[in-house]
């Protein structure tokens, strides 16, 4: 078995171990969806406009893994540092490269039992929801978004060095973000900075990427300017965080 072979089982054993992170994973967006799905269930759109489930859908399965991804790196990477793993697998012959798509990879198929979990019951008649034929085109933009969050909890367990710091970080950085990124409501309705400000969260243009293309049915060109940026927010927190974890290490 490859180191990468080894780190990916043995994280994905400590997440299934880990009934805290499990309920949270799974079971919150699910929430989300049954409390706006009641919320805005009697609501009916217009020709012009969409049916609130179709709205909101997308929007919190983003912020489902949004939390998720963040949450699982920064506390991994925080485990890590404070039980000396860290600091074994960095003096083992196994590149830093190796250590984080092992992690990456356990976050992406979590992020994808995470999608098909909540698809599965959005799809149920009391819900109803409806995806457009071009679903399908998200798989880049499902992956760079997962990318993006998974960059962040790694800067933000750089930065923070332990588990109640950089769970309360997460928190603050992630909570803000699903309702300054139309998570919640459309920011049509929000004041004019707010949108403004929005257009640098990750989670806006996810969302934005996740509804254009599985319920608005547009084509490929609705993945370039959330694709780069996704893209552009996860190569500036990679480095940071290389930057934060080489200063930790001095």
């Amino acid at each position: 078995m490859t180191a990468f072979q080894q780190i990916s089982v043995a994280v994905g054993k400590g997440f299934v171990r880990d009934k805290a992170s499990l309920f949270f994973t799974f079971l919150l967006p699910l929430f989300f969806l049954v409390l706006f799905g009641i919320l805005f269930g009697a609501m009916e759109g217009s020709e012009s406009t969409l049916e609130p489930i179709q709205y909101i859908a997308p929007g919190i399965l983003s912020f489902g893994i949004a939390m998720s991804a963040v949450f699982a790196s920064a506390l991994t990477l925080v485990s890590w540092r404070e039980n000396g793993l860290l600091r074994k697998l960095q003096l083992a012959p196994v590149s830093p490269f190796t250590i984080l798509t092992s992690r990456f990879s356990v976050t992406v198929i979590v992020a994808v039992l995470q999608a098909a979990l909540f698809f599965a019951v959005a799809f149920l008649p009391f819900f109803g929801l409806r995806l457009e034929s071009t679903w399908w085109m998200a798989v880049p933009l499902f992956l760079l978004g997962v990318l993006s969050f998974f960059s962040l909890g790694i800067l933000i367990g750089s930065v923070f060095k332990t588990d109640q710091s950089a769970s309360a970080a997460s928190n603050l950085i992630v909570l803000p973000l699903g309702f300054l990124s139309g998570t919640f409501f459309p920011l049509d309705f929000a004041p004019s900075w707010m949108d403004t400000v929005s257009l640098a969260s990750p989670l806006r243009h996810m969302n934005d990427g996740m509804l254009a293309l599985l319920v608005r049915g547009e084509g490929p060109e609705a993945l370039l300017v959330p694709c780069g940026a996704l893209l552009l927010f996860a190569l500036i927190t990679t480095g940071l965080a290389g930057y934060f974890l080489t200063r930790g290490d001095q």
